[in-house]
């Protein structure tokens, strides 16, 4: 680990990840760290492996570390302790939800004062053994940390429960709007084949388990069945990767199916789709939901997902394991097209970056009072 030059007086935080090279838990950090005055507050960031914005982050002045999964409890552990006790930080914010204890046990061991559980995610019964061991497994986040915090209210009360939801705070996946307002570079462009103008639904995330794109490929076959103007972009990484493409290759449905490699630059996905589909058999709140509406697109969510993320009016819930469902409210979204109107009206508010980054801010600096929920 290599040493870099602290400011004077400034508070220090550790954030501490887990996978980083897709989904939207950097994505949305990244957001935070681009705008909070570093002359006040020092960042160093600690993950499995590197990601797409380590070089942004070590430009900016910021330290990038490595550290072992958390499946290798003890290497994880005493890595995270030894880091912690030499960087002497004031707060150490841990985004990995259930598995937040490990990091929050090292802060505490390390005599680190504040110590920031924040919930991401939920959890679903689908997911098996995995269900099993995060709803045995999450009450040991409360036990280590000192301040509770999420990113949605659902998310908050699935990890603490009802009464220690209460004293935790909300902080909001706000995205930086100028990057998907109309005004922005990368607008909506309508693609055409044959003359006849093609119609893309977008998935942007993991290519895992919890993300339900098997599912999605599904659906898709079900409109390709009655339209041939539709096409499918597929943006990620992820360990179902191999086995979707088997998939679409299986359905015949490889020339109107796209997989595109993640990258840091989400606006090139926005700017290719024209309605969102996010099948998730659980969620947070899913940063690409808000990302979505920002740039007026279309999203057909999950009921499995937080009613939080419609956060325009732009975005509609449907039943999982419901292909006829999901075919036509997805055929109505591509149908209505963009709505920069209702996009417009994020501008200022709890998912505008501009106005929410102040307050993780002054979080970091004076703490929770005044930052609590809405």
């Amino acid at each position: 680990m290599t040493a870099g030059a602290y400011g004077n007086g400034a508070v220090r935080v550790a954030e501490v990840l887990g996978y980083t090279e897709t989904g939207g838990v950097m994505s949305w950090l990244m957001n935070y760290y681009r705008r909070i005055d570093r002359s006040k507050i020092d960042v160093d960031f600690y993950m499995y492996s590197p990601s797409p914005y380590d070089g942004e982050i070590r430009a900016s002045g910021g330290r990038v570390f490595y550290y072992p999964r958390v499946t290798n409890v003890l290497g994880a552990y005493r890595t995270l302790k030894r880091a912690f006790k030499e960087n002497v930080y004031d707060a150490v914010h841990v985004h990995m939800t259930t598995l937040s204890f490990v990091a929050l046990c090292a802060a505490r061991s390390a005599s680190v004062g504040r110590r920031i559980c924040h919930a991401h995610s939920t959890a679903n019964r689908g997911e098996g053994w995995k269900w099993a061991v995060k709803t045995l497994i999450r009450p040991l986040n409360g036990l280590f940390a000192t301040e509770l915090a999420g990113c949605s209210e659902e998310s908050i009360r699935w990890l603490y429960g009802e009464k220690k939801a209460k004293s935790a705070i909300l902080i909001h996946n706000a995205v930086d709007l100028s990057r998907f307002l109309p005004e922005a570079p990368e607008v909506a462009a309508a693609d055409y084949a044959a003359g006849e103008k093609i119609k893309t639904i977008g998935f942007i995330g993991r290519f895992e388990r919890q993300k339900n794109v098997g599912f999605l490929i599904d659906v898709f076959k079900r409109i390709t069945e009655k339209r041939g103007d539709v096409r499918l972009l597929l943006a990620g990484a992820g360990s179902e990767e191999s086995a979707l493409k088997e998939k679409v290759a299986k359905l015949g449905l490889g020339s109107a199916v796209s997989f595109c490699a993640w990258s840091g630059n989400v606006e090139k996905y926005y700017s290719a789709i024209d309605a969102l589909a996010l099948p998730s058999l659980f969620e947070g709140l899913p940063l690409v939901a808000v990302e979505a509406q920002a740039a007026g697109i279309p999203c057909v969510l999950s009921e499995n997902v937080t009613s939080e993320a419609a956060v325009t009016d732009n975005c509609v819930f449907a039943p999982l394991n419901d292909v006829a469902a999901w075919a036509e409210a997805l055929e109505r979204a591509l149908d209505a097209g963009r709505d920069f109107a209702e996009a417009l009206k994020l501008k200022g508010g709890d998912y505008d970056i501009e106005a929410e980054a102040d307050k993780l801010e002054k979080y970091y600096l004076y703490g929770a009072k005044g930052n609590g929920r809405k």
